[in-house]
This record gives C-alpha cells, structure tokens and sequence, in this order.
C-alpha cells in the first residue's frame, strides 16, 4: 500500500499515475476487498438472492401494469375520458403494486433480509432508548420509567389513605355508638 504523508504536495505529486489522489488510493482497496468478503459471504448471497428475487417480481408486475395501462388507453380520447381513463390507470397501477408487494413481502429471501433489517432497527432503538435513559439519568432528569414508578408509589399511597380512611370512619362509628350506649 501507498503510505499517506501530512505534508502538502502539489497535484502532480498527490496522484500516482492513474489519476487517484494517493490518500484514496488505500481506502478505495480496502473497501474492495471488503465488498468482496461480503459479496462472498452467505449474508452477501442472500441479499443477492433477495435483489433478484424482487427484481424478477417486481419485471414480471410492472410489465403486467403496463399492459393493462396500454390496452386502457384508447387512441383519441376527450377530456372527461382522459379524466375516467386517468382513474382507470391510477387503479390498474394501485392494485399492481399491491400486489407486486404482497408476493414480495412473502419470498423467503426478501422475508430473512426483512428479518434482519427489523432486528437490527430493534438492536438499534434499545441501545438508543438506554444511552437516552442514561443521559437524562446523568442530568437528574427523571425518566418515562421514573414517572411511572412515581404514580404507581401513588397509586399504591392513595389506596392504604382510602384503606385508613375507612378503617378510621369505622372506628370514629363505633366510639360515637359507645357515647351513646
């Protein structure tokens, strides 16, 4: 590899022959090499597999819809019929992507790349979530979890103040029909 140096060169000095700055010369090998491991790997041909899988679906739909589209446009037309045609085109191509995404949604391969997607924006969302808790803990801001233990210490205060409350009146009821007796 080509060693990248700080000192300023001058254009003819920074590209080596081809045309790349040297500084990208490095980077540019590195990110090949890791796009072949990928491409190579078993993640890498199953992403491939899901692409063509869509891509041979989504052909065979849009071909059908731009079927259906030209045998629904007459030649000449007038106004109100380009505006009944234009709904008529709006609802052949509606329903041909819903149903191109309905097959879709459901091939193996599309499934497991979309599995894979969700667990990674789950993965994601958790570790945003605890680094937002934490940093609101660091501020002495009190969290969503904070409040909720709050109202739940509450609610469980204010049911034994409703307990005592009746125990109280009960006892206040009998020490009046004692005075009296």
């Amino acid at each position: 590899m080509i060693a990248v140096t700080s000192t300023k060169k001058s254009k003819e000095e920074q590209t080596s022959g081809k045309g790349f700055p040297e500084s990208t010369i490095p980077l540019f090998f590195e990110q090949m090499s890791l796009w072949k491991e990928f491409v190579e790997s078993e993640e890498g041909k199953d992403v491939a597999q899901a692409g063509l899988d869509f891509a041979q679906i989504s052909t065979r739909h849009m071909s059908d819809m731009f079927r259906k589209i030209g045998e629904a446009l007459p030649r000449t037309m007038s106004t109100d019929e380009a505006i009944q045609k234009s709904r008529e085109i709006y609802q052949i191509c509606a329903r041909s992507y819903s149903q191109m995404f309905k097959e879709a949604m459901v091939t193996p391969s599309i499934l497991k790349q979309n599995a894979k997607a969700l667990d990674a924006f789950l993965d994601w969302k958790i570790e945003t979530d605890r680094a937002s808790q934490e940093a609101l803990n660091n501020l002495g801001i009190p969290t969503r979890n904070d409040m909720d233990e709050i109202s739940e210490r509450l609610y469980l205060l204010d049911k034994k103040m409703d307990g005592l409350h009746k125990e109280l009146s009960l006892i206040a009821s009998r020490s009046r029909g004692q005075k009296k007796g």
